[in-house]
């Protein structure tokens, strides 16, 4: 087993400039140095992405993630960077790199894009699936209430499938319950797991039933399996993508639930889970 001085990070921060242009803020930490490398000192790189090309691109992985990679690696100090943070890594005994993506509030269109398509910027090779390489895209908080980590053998997990009756009616396909709550168990292993709804019960994934299993009981990781997309709404002048997710109503139909509306709910619990997957 790996122990945690076995990770290197990358951290690539991506904030909207203007004309398509992004600043990248990069920082690649070594467990073994007791200083953290960054850019340049007073260089500004830049990243810019041709979001209407990507969109055409969407069926046709390897020129789609090849045409991100271009843009994220478009300013040699940021592609130099990260392949110098790969050959430290790479050198050491039996590490692996994590790369952590920060998209910032100003650039939410970046979300869309499908980043586990990138390619090396060295060999154009698939990044993502690169054992030896971990991806994450995250988010900041303005949640400013303490999160404790727990002991691995006390935490347990809510595990929510939500698959609804009418599904055929959007042209989605049905979910499979009994596989995804399969490889929920097997990925989290060890950790104790409650499934919503449960087996044979009857019952539905609803939005209340959801938030009253987390009233319940204080859960670590609240994992969610369901459709989803992102549906383009007028807001104003504005046309904007809201997400939308498909949950279940009290008979086991569709109830459209927007991300913000249940992001909200779950910051109106007293007590949040600490990690959430969807």
């Amino acid at each position: 087993m790996k122990t945690s001085n076995n990770y290197a990070d990358i951290e690539i921060s991506l904030q909207d400039s203007e004309d398509s242009f992004y600043s990248v803020d990069f920082r690649f930490i070594d467990p073994e140095s007791e200083t953290d490398v960054r850019l340049q000192q007073g260089k500004t790189a830049f990243a810019r992405f041709d979001l209407e090309k990507l969109g055409e691109l969407v069926y046709e992985p390897e020129a789609y993630g090849r045409l991100l990679s271009e843009g994220l690696f478009s300013d040699p100090l940021i592609k130099n960077a990260f392949e110098n943070a790969r050959v430290r890594v790479r050198s050491g005994a039996d590490k692996v790199l994590r790369f952590r993506l920060l998209i910032g509030s100003n650039a939410s269109e970046l979300h869309r894009l499908h980043w586990e398509m990138l390619r090396d910027p060295q060999d154009d090779s698939p990044l993502c699936t690169d054992e030896n390489l971990l991806f994450s895209r995250y988010l900041s908080s303005y949640d400013w209430r303490p999160v404790r980590l727990q002991a691995k053998g006390s935490l347990n997990a809510l595990v929510v499938i939500s698959n609804p009756s009418d599904l055929a009616r959007n042209k989605l396909a049905p979910i499979d319950y009994d596989g995804e709550l399969q490889r929920a168990r097997q990925a989290l292993g060890d950790i104790s797991v409650t499934a919503l709804p449960e087996p044979g019960s009857g019952r539905h994934a609803t939005l209340d039933d959801i938030l009253t299993a987390l009233r319940t009981q204080e859960y670590d990781i609240l994992y969610m399996v369901m459709h989803g997309a992102l549906v383009k709404v007028s807001q104003g002048e504005d046309v904007v993508d809201k997400a939308t997710l498909w949950l279940e109503d009290n008979e086991g139909k569709t109830s459209y639930t927007s991300g913000a509306d249940l992001a909200i709910r779950l910051k109106e619990l007293q007590q949040c889970p600490r990690l959430a997957v969807l």
